[in-house]
């Protein structure tokens, strides 16, 4: 203990657990009458770091005609990394979005602001909920980059027990994981392995995008 007081004192909390670091490759969509996915263009995705009572805005990027978006961000703690996503869409009714989208809440909220105005929503990131792997970026002494896979939809809630807000599923592409460890080790590849709770199979998985860690 001493000694790492000592240690503590003479080099910053950086040198001694190097930087967690994040990049996050998603895709932002919703359903229409017929689930569908439909790509929500022009939204803002801001990522942050839960700094609990406050949060630091890391990165924000613009959605493509194709929903998809990039953020980078990178917390530098000597406990516990959390992240999390807020979602804007935007309420025009030229829109492709406010057209096609069967969402109950985005519409409701649309038609209340107004088409000036946006839906928002956020999605939280809590490293235990992805087996202490996802967003974690421990490294003692170095840098720790978790490259994240993402989708998320606006909920096509029709029925009347349907919830409100964002869904959101994906994973995390980590080097040197073994094949028992997970059922979508890439064993033609042998180059990473997909982890976390949500798989959801969408096309976007660590198996079909080699060079994540390039």
């Amino acid at each position: 203990v001493v000694l790492l007081l000592l240690l503590s004192l003479a080099y910053p909390v950086q040198a001694l657990w190097g930087h967690r670091k994040v990049d996050i490759d998603g895709q932002l969509v919703c359903k229409d009458k017929r689930g569908v996915d439909i790509p929500i263009e022009d939204a803002i995705i801001t990522l942050y770091e839960l700094d609990k009572p406050w949060s630091t805005e890391m990165s924000t990027a613009k959605t493509s005609p194709d929903g998809e978006y990039k953020l980078h961000g990178e917390d530098i703690e000597l406990y516990g990394v959390e992240f999390w996503l807020k979602i804007r869409v935007p309420c025009s009714k030229s829109s492709k979005t406010r057209q096609n989208c069967v969402g109950t809440a985005y519409q409701k909220v649309c038609e209340r602001n107004g088409e000036d105005t946006f839906f928002e929503a956020s999605y939280e990131f809590e490293a235990e909920r992805f087996d202490g792997n996802v967003f974690s970026g421990f490294s003692r002494g170095g840098e720790k980059l978790d490259s994240y896979k993402l989708k998320c939809t606006v909920e096509n809630n029709v029925g009347p027990a349907a919830s409100d807000g964002i869904r959101c599923g994906g994973g995390t592409c980590v080097w040197d994981c073994l094949e028992e460890q997970t059922p979508f080790y890439n064993s033609a590849k042998k180059w990473a392995c997909f982890r976390g709770a949500f798989y959801t199979g969408w096309p976007w998985d660590c198996r079909v995008t080699p060079g994540i860690h390039s």
